[in-house]
């Protein structure tokens, strides 16, 4: 009896191939069943005579019987974690190895597509106006996680320089110092960008302040001129409305 319930492994969707194979992969292990997967000598081969010609058998010096066993119970948690649209493609398969190749090869063209995808989003990633710095870099890290999951790793390099593309005209004096002090790490850019985050905004507060200081200011001047009085050698003097 298999330790672990296969109903709780992920289902295989058009958009979750790399994950869903990593889980899989770590249950067959769990299960001491990966060996169906990846073991050459129990990797089907066509057997010659004609009465069994263009079917398949497994071979290998174990016991044949408890090999068959593990390789059905292998073809059963992945049949399993599959959707009823998935299974015309693997029903003719007659061992573990041959349905996950056939996933594979299946899924590689939509792995290539969403691979493109995300690489267009990390280009084009934007931070928008009012959004916050932690915020933004979340956004990078999700399409960089999700990159990885389908084998694509990114250069931090590339990382760092998407990240510093897509910040708002008011960091610019903060990207020209980047690139002329030498590209950091994605790792060490974050805290800088938190750190000129935090002195964009103290900067636009005190603008704020003194701008409604002066307006305030003002107000009172104009208060006091339309009272008809201003001062000259300390005495107040009145000189009316026009």
């Amino acid at each position: 009896m298999m330790s672990i319930q296969v109903a709780k492994l992920e289902k295989l969707t058009k958009d979750n191939y790399a994950s869903w194979k990593y889980k899989v992969m770590l249950y067959l292990k769990a299960e001491e069943l990966w060996d169906m997967i990846v073991d050459e000598k129990v990797i089907d081969k066509d057997v010659k005579n004609e009465d069994n010609k263009g079917k398949s058998e497994i071979t290998d010096d174990r016991d044949p019987k408890e090999l068959s066993k593990k390789n059905a119970q292998t073809m059963v948690v992945i049949s399993n974690t599959l959707s009823s649209s998935l299974i015309p493609h693997i029903k003719n398969c007659t061992t573990a190895k041959e349905m996950w190749d056939t996933l594979a090869k299946l899924f590689s063209n939509v792995s290539f597509a969403r691979k493109m995808q995300l690489k267009e989003q990390l280009h084009n990633v934007k931070m928008e106006r009012n959004m916050l710095i932690m915020d933004y870099i979340s956004n990078i890290r999700k399409i960089v996680d999700d990159l990885a999951l389908i084998d694509c790793q990114v250069d931090d390099d590339d990382i760092v320089r998407a990240c510093l593309r897509g910040l708002p005209s008011n960091f610019n004096v903060f990207k020209t110092s980047m690139y002329a002090i030498g590209i950091p790490s994605f790792d060490d850019l974050i805290p800088k960008l938190l750190q000129e985050e935090q002195n964009t905004n103290r900067f636009q507060n005190e603008k704020d302040w003194s701008e409604e200081g002066s307006f305030y200011a003002g107000r009172g001047r104009s208060k006091n001129e339309r009272g008809g009085r201003w001062q000259r050698g300390g005495k107040n003097l009145s000189y009316g409305r026009w």
